[in-house]
């Protein structure tokens, strides 16, 4: 049975493979993605018909997630591996601290919505 899902972090590596998993089962996706750029990543790898995008600028912002779960018919299930991430850095200690910080929010605000 086809379900609806919630999938968060759709354009990095991990989560690229588990969306394309989930479109060649059937499911249909909503993709939280955080800019349009994302958006275009997916819409041009994708038909609108099996996965559309909805936006979520920062993961770590209270609330991130309260309109993209609004869904009808409701969510079956929200996969998350969505990380805020920065690939320049010069203060490894405290950018890898603030890193898991923020990826830590990101939970948070998935659990909570």
């Amino acid at each position: 049975m086809p379900l609806k899902v919630l999938r968060t972090g759709a354009t990095g590596f991990v989560g690229a493979h588990v969306l394309r998993i989930l479109v060649q089962q059937g499911h249909t996706v909503v993709a939280a993605v955080r800019s349009q750029a994302k958006h275009a990543q997916i819409e041009k790898s994708y038909l609108v018909s099996t996965v559309s995008t909805v936006l979520v600028p920062d993961i770590t912002a209270n609330g991130a997630f309260n309109d993209a779960v609004q869904s009808e018919p409701p969510f079956d299930a929200v996969i998350h591996t969505a990380s805020p991430s920065h690939f320049k850095s010069t203060e490894y200690q405290k950018d890898i601290l603030d890193l898991c910080s923020k990826e830590c929010s990101g939970c948070e605000n998935v659990k909570r919505t």
